[in-house]
């Protein structure tokens, strides 16, 4: 058995309501075509499909790869930005003790 015949097929347009939150179908559709920017260098992260007889399908197994991936990405960016919020703010107490602010 493939690893294709393993895995429960769906159209791409019932894919909203297996994801949390159910977003819009077009929201769906544009992860699976154009991909999320996340990371500072803005990589594109895209729903995995499958198109046969020129409809896209998927399944639960990527649609929780897309979600794990695009969330760790931003959970990485925002940490940075908490580190650098917090390395200002160190600085800036520096600065006031020196009396320079």
């Amino acid at each position: 058995m493939s690893k294709f015949e393993k895995r429960k097929w769906f159209p791409l347009a019932l894919a909203p309501p297996r994801v949390p939150g159910n977003p819009h179908g077009a929201t769906v559709t544009r992860w699976a075509l154009k991909g999320v920017k996340v990371g500072p260098h803005g990589e594109r992260i895209k729903l995995a499909t499958r198109k046969v007889g020129g409809r896209r399908f998927t399944c639960q197994e990527w649609i929780d790869e897309f979600i794990e991936r695009v969330s760790g990405e931003q959970a990485t960016v925002e940490a940075i930005s908490d580190r650098r919020a917090e390395a200002i703010a160190e600085d800036e107490r520096e600065l006031d003790a020196e009396g320079i602010a």
